[in-house]
């Protein structure tokens, strides 16, 4: 089953860039009242969106999945200057 960042019943499609990998226990959460998920344009050379989710608190969190197995994670220009720091 697909995680949607924007739920599927309120009309959120089965894209790549409106999917996430969460468990279901997570997914339940995210569905709860308050909660609110939304997708971020990916940024520098890795294209890979990021989700903003926010707390009933009002705090909010990003997260991006990290690169597939063998590349390197460089998405911004911080994590540039960190990887030419130590290559």
């Amino acid at each position: 089953q697909t995680d949607h960042i924007t739920d599927w019943a309120e009309g959120g499609p089965t894209t790549v860039t409106n999917t996430q990998g969460l468990c279901a226990r997570c997914n339940l959460a995210k569905q709860a009242l308050g909660w609110r998920a939304r997708t971020l344009p990916g940024t520098g050379r890795t294209r890979r969106h990021t989700v903003a989710t926010t707390t009933p608190t009002g705090h909010t969190y990003h997260s991006r999945a990290p690169a597939p197995p063998g590349h390197i994670d460089i998405g911004t220009p911080r994590e540039q200057l960190l990887h030419d720091l130590t290559a």
